[in-house]
């Protein structure tokens, strides 16, 4: 059985990144760049993850509390980001990484059971990595010599 302070934190974690502004870019795709750009692929690759770690939230959730949770709509706010350039919106994914990884973080300081606090404590090092490859991605390249 799972305690509602766990219960409700990882439903919160659900809502938030299973719909977060770098599953609307990624799913959305109306960047002003090529398909095959390195940035688009790191993008979908983190999406993905992303993706499939929330996806392993719901079905700890389902075998737990029976319960199948829907991720929702995205945030309409998220609609005036359409048909710009990855520069642009990379410090806006960047800033929602940065504020989930913090929800998360409190999160966890709430969650005392064991299993959620390991499937949380793994997500979290995901968004701390994702964090880093999205700093990487905003670095200016060095020229070749």
């Amino acid at each position: 059985m799972l305690d509602t302070v766990s219960l409700n934190k990882l439903i919160a974690v659900v809502h938030r990144d299973g719909r977060s502004f770098l599953q609307y870019e990624a799913e959305s795709f109306p960047w002003t760049v090529a398909a095959k750009s390195p940035w688009v692929v790191t993008l979908q690759q983190l999406a993905s993850e992303e993706a499939k770690a929330i996806g392993k939230i719901l079905r700890f959730l389902k075998r737990v509390c029976h319960r199948n949770l829907s991720l929702g709509s995205y945030s309409s706010l998220f609609t005036s980001w359409n048909f710009v350039t990855l520069e642009s919106i990379l410090p806006r994914i960047i800033q929602d990484v940065k504020d989930s990884i913090a929800e998360v973080e409190a999160s966890l300081a709430a969650i005392r059971l064991e299993e959620p606090r390991q499937i949380l404590e793994e997500y979290l090092a995901m968004k701390q990595r994702h964090l880093r490859t999205l700093e990487e991605l905003t670095q200016p390249k060095k020229a070749t010599a």
